[in-house]
């Protein structure tokens, strides 16, 4: 590159008003809006599944996460993981569908783990 068009670059591409972000910054703001917009949407279902739920579902199940279309509870005790299931598959499915707008959920995944947003009675209230 010459002088004259090194000149010229220096003269015509500087902004004053165009700040350089480092990329770590930028993929730390970009993980922590995702990971609020992700605690959010397992709050959401959550409430979604207090609505409809029992105090035996809510004392061993919790939303353990979205993945994609599919939501995934969470139940802490394994002998309890198919009975849930049957259970409460189809009027979680009904709920969540409505429940997370932006988020077409079609599948519902009971797994056992003790991790996830808790289904507690106080979210029902209001919402009914």
């Amino acid at each position: 590159m010459t002088a004259q068009k090194l000149k010229w670059t220096q003269e015509n591409c500087r902004r004053d008003d165009f700040r350089q972000v480092p990329v770590g910054t930028l993929v730390r703001r970009l993980a922590e809006d995702l990971q609020g917009r992700e605690e959010e949407d397992r709050r959401r279902a959550a409430r979604a599944a207090a609505r409809i739920t029992d105090d035996s579902f809510r004392s061993h199940c919790r939303i353990g996460g979205i993945r994609g279309r599919t939501v995934v509870v969470t139940v802490d005790n394994a002998g309890l993981v198919a009975a849930m299931r049957g259970q409460w598959l189809r009027p979680l499915l009904a709920a969540l569908e409505g429940g997370l707008p932006g988020k077409p959920i079609n599948r519902i995944v009971f797994e056992y783990g003790k991790s996830g947003a808790d289904i507690v009675a106080t979210d029902r209230q209001g919402l009914e």
